[in-house]
């Protein structure tokens, strides 16, 4: 799909704001018209509840970084996904986003919630000392046990 017939990109910004569209692209005028009335030169989509800017284009859900990333790069090559370096999903500025394969993808993720260390891979055993592991393509690596 080509995205610029849809969207301006913001690059610096992150964002992307609704061109107006074409009356071929709708059933009748009236919507068309209510259509670019509503949303042209607006930023399009929203935040979704996981941070991620969302939007509908014919009836699908686009992803905004996915997007983004395409109008500047091309498609997006099949096994890779875009990531954000800074792990804010709703940060699209173009210098925050690469491809990724899905490990590092993963690797890039933040400490989860029932983190107790505030370190990924360190976790506390039941006796109290600290346990320390990596995976390293695929293979779990005991580092060791610490007080």
């Amino acid at each position: 799909m080509n995205w610029n017939d849809y969207f301006i990109a913001d690059f610096e910004a992150g964002t992307l704001t609704w061109k107006q569209r074409a009356l071929e692209q709708f059933p009748d005028e009236r919507v068309w018209k209510s259509w670019n009335t509503k949303n042209a030169g607006k930023i399009a989509g929203c935040l979704e509840r996981h941070g991620y800017w969302k939007m509908c284009l014919f009836h699908k859900r686009c992803s905004s970084h996915r997007i983004i990333w395409e109008m500047a790069n091309g498609p997006i090559p099949k096994g890779l996904q875009i990531d954000h370096i800074d792990q804010n999903r709703s940060n699209n500025r173009l210098s925050n986003l690469r491809l990724a394969t899905n490990a590092e993808n993963a690797r890039n993720r933040r400490v989860q919630i029932t983190n107790t260390s505030g370190f990924k891979g360190v976790s506390r055993l039941p006796n109290g000392s600290w346990r320390a592991k990596i995976n390293v393509h695929g293979r779990k690596i005991h580092i060791g046990h610490f007080a």
